[in-house]
């Protein structure tokens, strides 16, 4: 596992956790004029902190806000390294993270869980990783501090100074809570997980998430200038990219629905969908399965 730091414009810097065996969320970090503004925080703490340090070092600015693009355990789980500043959330987000904190990440539920995964991983049913990473897993579980937003969001927030203007924005789509960010300076777009790329290597968040709302948060996006798109997970990606992407979806769930209504076997159908060339090279490994679900749940 390795921090690898790009630097997206002069003032835009984007983090990424590679070679870990656990998909963790990008890290972005804009500097305004006095201050830093964090996007995301992967789901451990240290992680968070040692890129907050380095860019307030870097930038020689404090940090003012955190933004949180929805409440997934693997973008918000390291929140504790911002606890001194103000966070921000779609209003949806605060709800459902709040809910989270009360029922499965409250202690107790939080032990119940990996007292389930340690059965679990002896039957053999856990996603294989090193046994070093399992107990890092436990441990991170069990010790995260967690805790609410304070500032939540209905529609839209506009955060700027004299020369810097950058848009909150709540979208749904992933989820019901998802949002996006817009760098207006730079026509940077900051996604969340309604766009991922690197889809072999990462958790495949966004393509396990897939639904019809997804795909119309990608055409919005379609129509927005963008030079530049930082993903949830992965690569920073193109306006290409993402057309390519919303493309292969849109495909994908159009031939599902005409395949449903002629009630074919979903198996017969995943196999035949399969054959079509991907986004990117390679094909995750459980993107058989997650056609199986679009298909089984396409008019649940």
């Amino acid at each position: 596992m390795n921090l690898y730091y790009e630097d997206v414009e002069t003032n835009i810097v984007l983090m990424r956790v590679l070679n870990s065996p656990i998909s963790e969320s990008n890290i972005v970090c804009i500097a305004f004029d006095d201050s830093l503004i964090f996007i995301d925080t992967t789901s451990r703490s240290e992680y968070a902190v040692k890129f907050r340090f380095d860019m307030e070092k870097r930038f020689n600015k404090k940090t003012q806000f955190l933004f949180l693009t929805h409440a997934h355990s693997d973008h918000f789980f390291g929140i504790s390294a911002f606890e001194d500043v103000p966070i921000i959330i779609s209003k949806r987000g605060s709800i459902f993270l709040s809910k989270q904190i009360q029922n499965e990440y409250s202690p107790e539920k939080r032990l119940e869980q990996i007292e389930k995964m340690r059965e679990l991983d002896k039957k053999g049913k856990m996603r294989p990783i090193p046994d070093e990473w399992k107990e890092k897993v436990y441990e991170n579980l069990l010790n995260a501090r967690l805790f609410e937003p304070k500032m939540a969001v209905d529609k839209e927030l506009i955060i700027k100074d004299e020369n810097h203007k950058l848009l909150f924005k709540v979208v749904g789509g992933h989820t019901p809570c998802s949002s996006y960010l817009y760098y207006y300076n730079e026509k940077i777009l900051i996604t969340g997980d309604n766009l991922n790329s690197d889809h072999y290597e990462s958790s495949q968040c966004m393509l396990s998430q897939m639904n019809k709302r997804n795909i119309c948060v990608l055409e919005q996006f379609e129509k927005m200038n963008i030079s530049k798109i930082i993903p949830g997970h992965g690569h920073i990606v193109d306006m290409e990219y993402l057309k390519k992407t919303k493309n292969y979806i849109k495909t994908i769930f159009n031939k599902l629905e005409e395949f449903k209504t002629q009630n074919i076997d979903a198996e017969k159908v995943v196999k035949n969908l399969m054959k079509l060339d991907f986004i990117e090279s390679k094909k995750p490994k459980n993107l058989e399965k997650v056609m199986l679900r679009w298909y089984n749940e396409l008019h649940s």
